[in-house]
């Protein structure tokens, strides 16, 4: 299969998955061409799978061919719009991407939410993703589709991937930043949190539930800890020991004492250094806010200087 026809097949499935955008009839004649040619099924089904169409995918499965015969399965190319059977059904787009950031874990962050993104547009808006390269993706918009790349973009970053479990059968924050965090240490030493930017309270609410969750285990395992200090110190007290076991009990004895009191000094003298640094960081932020509310209820300002309040209040 040449790429001309794969290219044509992809737009073909986008239709398909498009509501209203064809009649029941023509819809019907357009999965007859496609079961004409056996070879084609296999192909298609596969490319329904990227839109989320299992319709289409049973349909191919089960529809029966017309008995007549059927015209040929071609798109025709009027500059970037795309007809079929004098219809016109959508049109082509190129979109182009921001520059990929050198370092590598950067890079890779990037290209995959990027992925993820144009893999939202097939399976939300059946935006078909025709091209793509290191600079630019080409991309089939269904004439059904009000484009609003700014408003798609948002929707993705709040229902999608910064949602805890993710919308639209696409995966959220649960399914792939917490499962990446549960597989890492992320300190060997000391209390550590990571940096990254909070984009919405959802996030942050489930931030804020994964780290109570690593100190609800801490807590936990010291207490489970203290309990078989407190059982080891009885044994002391109460058993009749030989040379050997007193001395293995006592060394068991040290060994969790030292882990505990390394635990306790790592989970609260630490972790309260820094969190009161951050409360007083959040403080300050907080204080700068109020000013520059202060300053533009004063009024007297000129368009200038309140665009650089706004600006000033962005970037807090």
């Amino acid at each position: 299969m040449n790429s001309l026809l794969q290219r044509d097949l992809i737009i073909v499935v986008s239709v398909l998955s498009s509501s209203n955008l064809l009649s029941g009839s023509e819809r019907n004649q357009l999965i007859s061409q496609i079961k004409s040619t056996p070879q084609l099924v296999a192909t298609v089904q596969s490319i329904a799978k990227r839109f989320d169409n299992s319709r289409l995918i049973r349909e191919l499965r089960l529809y029966r061919e017309f008995q007549k015969p059927v015209e040929s399965l071609t798109l025709e190319h009027q500059g970037n719009d795309i007809y079929l059977k004098n219809q016109k059904v959508g049109n082509l787009k190129i979109l182009f991407k921001p520059t990929l950031p050198g370092e590598l874990q950067a890079r890779l962050s990037t290209e995959s939410i990027i992925e993820r993104f144009l893999e939202y547009l097939e399976k939300v808006h059946k935006i078909a993703v025709l091209n793509e390269s290191d600079h630019h993706v080409e991309i089939f918009i269904p004439d059904t589709v009000m484009f609003d790349l700014t408003y798609f973009w948002k929707d993705f970053i709040k229902n999608v991937a910064f949602s805890t479990y993710g919308k639209y059968g696409l995966l959220g924050l649960m399914q792939t930043l917490v499962a990446m965090l549960n597989s890492v240490t992320l300190s060997g030493r000391g209390f550590s949190t990571l940096e990254i930017p909070i984009i919405n309270r959802e996030q942050a609410e489930l931030m804020a539930a994964w780290y109570f969750a690593v100190w609800r285990d801490a807590k936990q395992r010291q207490n489970k800890r203290q309990a078989e200090i407190t059982a080891l110190y009885q044994d002391l007290d109460v058993c009749e020991l030989s040379e050997k076991e007193l001395t293995s009990k006592k060394k068991e004895l040290a060994d969790k004492e030292a882990m505990q009191n390394k635990e306790a000094k790592k989970y609260q003298e630490l972790f309260l250094k820094s969190f009161e640094k951050l409360l007083n960081e959040h403080l300050c932020l907080y204080q700068d806010l109020s000013q520059l509310d202060i300053k533009l209820k004063q009024g007297g300002l000129t368009k200038k200087e309140v665009k650089k309040i706004e600006k000033q209040k962005i970037k807090f």
